[in-house]
């Protein structure tokens, strides 16, 4: 669990497969770069408890 993470980007690492259900223990996490990589199926949905709204993530993701 990383609840202070608020950045992740693993940009052109050639990772494939789902999209790790884990993320959702990044309670912090605002950016999520994934680009040029093979993922696939829905991003995780964020179990935000006790958190102040509005709560807002931003996804960078395309694959080639």
């Amino acid at each position: 669990s990383l609840p202070l993470l608020k950045n992740l980007s693993i940009r052109k690492n050639h990772f494939e497969g789902l999209i790790p259900q884990t993320l959702s223990h990044c309670r912090g996490l605002q950016i999520l770069s994934e680009r040029y990589n093979q993922f696939y199926g829905s991003i995780p949905k964020l179990v935000i408890i006790g958190s102040p709204a509005p709560f807002q993530l931003h996804c960078l993701i395309s694959q080639n």
